[in-house]
This record gives structure tokens, sequence and C-alpha cells, in this order.
């Protein structure tokens, strides 16, 4: 997966309301050992979309 040296605090911005937000050097580490990529959103986006998405597979 590549070296995992290097992170730092970087900031993005949120493809859902274009708030920007911090991506830490804990996030980056917790992502990068699942396997996960950058996040596309903000928190609260995130969170928003994980309970849409949960109340659609529960209907």
């Amino acid at each position: 997966m590549g070296e995992q040296s290097g992170f730092k605090d970087k900031w993005s911005r949120c493809v859902d309301c274009g708030q920007a937000f911090l991506f830490s050097e804990g996030e980056q580490r917790f992502f990068w050992s699942k396997g996960l990529e950058k996040p596309k959103r903000c928190p609260d986006c995130r969170e928003l979309r994980k309970r849409t998405l949960a109340r659609a597979h529960h209907g």
C-alpha cells in the first residue's frame, strides 16, 4: 500500500456541501490502516450519508 510515514494534517473540500474540512494525521493513519481512500465528504456530510443509507437499507 505504500509507506505510512509522512502523514500531515490536510485540508479538503466536501463534495456535498463545499465546506473545507481537516483530514487529520490520525484520521489519515486510520484510513490507511483500513485500506480506505481519502474522504470526499466532511464529517457532518459523512454522518448524514451514513444515516440516509442505513434508513434506505432498513426501509
